[in-house]
């Protein structure tokens, strides 16, 4: 945010209390949503702000960012509780504790192994002057932010197609 966009600490602080602003005004229509209907359905609005989000900071610049981030904020108010909820609806309360940590394992390992995957390439794209394959004038958080809205919607296809269809009796 400071070396490739050029924002100043004040105005990074802005945008970050603008995202917890904003998610704390989504998390609760969520939480409704999830309520009323499914959680899966809070969580695929979750997912395509997030899916947006990202396609939209992959054009770059200021202003993208900023939006970026206010779909993060909208993502985020729905995904935690999703997840938690999806978990009560389709895990028997005795395997509940494993469930949950499971889900923290692997939330961890993919965030540890996606850094060590991506820093290869943002050190490439950084190294070549900022350009990749046939783009020129690209920062590497463009390039991760379509990767990133690609594996997003294939998990929000993935969570519709085949979460949606389970069984909750059978687990």
């Amino acid at each position: 945010q400071i070396n490739d966009l050029g924002f100043t600490m004040t105005a990074i602080s802005l945008i970050s209390a603008g995202y917890a602003i904003i998610r704390g005004l989504v998390s609760a229509p969520l939480g409704i949503l999830g309520d009323k209907r499914t959680f899966i359905s809070s969580m695929s609005v979750s997912l395509a702000a997030m899916a947006l989000g990202l396609l939209i900071n992959s054009l770059g610049g200021k202003i993208c960012h900023i939006i970026f981030y206010a779909l993060y904020g909208v993502a985020l108010a729905g995904m935690n509780s999703g997840i938690m909820n999806i978990i009560f609806d389709y895990v028997p309360r005795e395997k509940r504790n494993g469930a949950v940590s499971i889900l923290y394992t692997i939330g961890g390992l993919v965030g540890f192994c996606s850094t060590l995957i991506a820093k290869p390439l943002v050190d490439y794209v950084q190294s070549s002057g900022n350009s990749f394959l046939f783009l020129e004038h690209v920062y590497a958080q463009q390039i991760l932010s379509v990767i990133g809205a690609a594996l997003t919607l294939a998990t929000l296809i993935y969570l519709n197609t085949v979460v949606k269809k389970m069984n909750k009796e059978e687990y």
